[in-house]
């Protein structure tokens, strides 16, 4: 089954199921919410005979019951982001990688590795980032076939380079310098990296991988399960040490003939929230 369709389908699915989730249990509890103030206004009119106004009387019953569910609604929620962030940070905390919030629900963890500034975000989609700092001075993507969309061919603004490397068949990959990305390609240890990072045995459907002026950086989005999904410490640690040994390896060779600069909204992107 082609991916996008797939994704399609599992978004389908879980649209469902959170559609009959929320009816199976909104509904009753609604219910409940205008069935027992109505119960009480028609108990408490009745008793005042008539003194009491049945408006003011069911307002003062809804009010504080809507209160409630309101404060149970957000602790519900607050509590779901609390405690996946404390399983986030179990994994990203040994790295030296400190987090905090991203984004109202999401994560963002930043620490320093082998002396380079590394910047994790991870959102809803899910969708992870994972940036490490190198000073490329160009632009770079390689991504599987069945996943090139048409505005990463718009980006760079050129055809796929086309490479003999039997350990990057089935990757495409674009580059703004071609004479660079043929460097780049035809690296040892990029022949070996980039099939592991990209093709390892993990949950995320899409994964790309890119160089940009200042940074390498990992980008994984949508998992095959239905709500949650896994990372393991170990499976982080092999991304950001491939990743690291990556950024050095773009550094040492030989410079693009053409340097660039990170855009404004880039480096905006990166620092994330509140740095």
């Amino acid at each position: 089954m082609n991916k996008w369709t797939g994704v399609w389908f599992k978004d389908t699915q879980r649209g469902c199921l959170t559609y009959l989730l929320s009816v199976g249990i909104g509904l009753p509890l609604a219910c409940c919410l205008l069935v027992i103030p109505l119960c009480l206004v028609s108990e408490l009119a009745a008793s005042a005979s008539g003194d009491g106004n049945p408006l003011l009387i069911l307002l003062a019953c809804l009010g504080p019951l809507f209160l409630l569910m309101m404060g149970g609604i957000a602790g519900a929620i607050y509590f779901v982001i609390y405690r996946r962030h404390q399983r986030l940070a179990a994994v990203f905390s040994p790295l030296g990688l400190e987090g905090r919030s991203y984004a109202l629900t999401g994560h963002q963890f930043h620490g320093r590795m082998r002396g380079r500034q590394v910047d994790v975000y991870i959102s809803r989609g899910p969708n992870l980032l994972f940036y490490v700092e190198s000073e490329a001075a160009t632009r770079l993507a390689a991504v599987f076939q069945d996943e090139v969309v048409p505005g990463l061919a718009r980006l760079f603004n050129k055809q796929p380079l086309t490479h003999n490397g039997a350990a990057l068949q089935g990757l495409t990959i674009f580059s703004h310098d071609q004479a660079w990305g043929q460097v780049f390609a035809a690296n040892e240890f990029v022949q070996s990296a980039l099939p592991r990072l990209l093709r390892g045995e993990h949950d995320f459907v899409f994964r790309k991988f890119h160089v940009r002026p200042d940074a390498a950086y990992l980008n994984l989005y949508r998992t095959q399960k239905m709500f949650a999904f896994d990372l393991r410490a170990e499976q982080v640690s092999e991304w950001l040490d491939l990743l690291l040994e990556l950024a050095e390896t773009v550094e040492r060779l030989p410079a693009p003939a053409e340097k660039l600069t990170a855009s404004p909204l880039e480096i905006r992107l990166r620092k994330g929230d509140g740095k």
